[in-house]
């Protein structure tokens, strides 16, 4: 099966973190955001500089990994931690576009995450 692989960008450190693996989008977003659930854990204290990013694949069959050139962004810290605050998720429904993360950015700077 070919699994997705993820991984955050720092960007105070300038560099990506260990990547994971996810089944989809989806998932990786949901697994991303559940971070922020955490009150005590690093990306709450400085969201902004966090974002959620598709780096590769990873054929767990054949063993074999990829890298997509370049990473994809798939979700920033300030949507993660307005997704929770707020209880509402720009992403549902719409994982796949690109023209919801647009819209879900946009609110974030507005100020209004639940748009």
């Amino acid at each position: 099966m070919k699994l997705l692989l993820c991984s955050v960008y720092d960007a105070a450190v300038e560099a990506f973190l260990p990547p994971f693996t996810a089944h989809t989008v989806s998932e990786a977003r949901r697994m991303f955001i559940n971070t922020f659930r955490q009150e005590l854990h690093a990306f709450n204290q400085t969201p902004a500089d966090y974002t959620l990013y598709h780096v590769g694949s990873f054929d767990d069959e054949e063993g074999k990994s990829e890298s997509v050139i370049p990473p994809v962004k798939l979700c920033p810290g300030t949507v993660a931690q307005a997704v929770v605050r707020h209880e509402t998720n720009p992403y549902e429904g719409e994982a796949e576009d690109a023209l919801a993360l647009a819209r879900a950015q946009e609110n974030v700077k507005r100020g209004n995450a639940s748009a």
